[in-house]
């Protein structure tokens, strides 16, 4: 089951290789064909179930390995404010 969908975009060849490049060795996969509007390169990319969960176990493990580390804490957030 598709989790996420993206869209990875890259203004000449070279980098649209590496941005798509860069999703699938997260866990992303292209859907579909890539397209283009003359400009710029496009490629839908999803995200699906087993994917997800993967990447979450992997954060999971991220951040314990950092918070493991003398010095690192976690400090909780209280409020957010977005500037309009």
């Amino acid at each position: 089951m598709i989790e996420r969908y993206e869209t990875a975009s890259g203004e000449n060849p070279i980098k649209f290789d590496l941005i798509v490049n860069q999703q699938i060795s997260n866990g992303w996969r292209p859907y579909g064909n890539p397209y283009t509007n003359g400009k710029v390169f496009f490629q839908a990319m999803v995200l699906d179930t087993e994917a997800m969960e993967k990447l979450k176990e992997e954060t999971k493990a991220e951040i314990a390995d950092l918070l493991s580390k003398p010095g690192v804490k976690l400090t909780p957030v209280t409020s957010v404010s977005v500037a309009s």
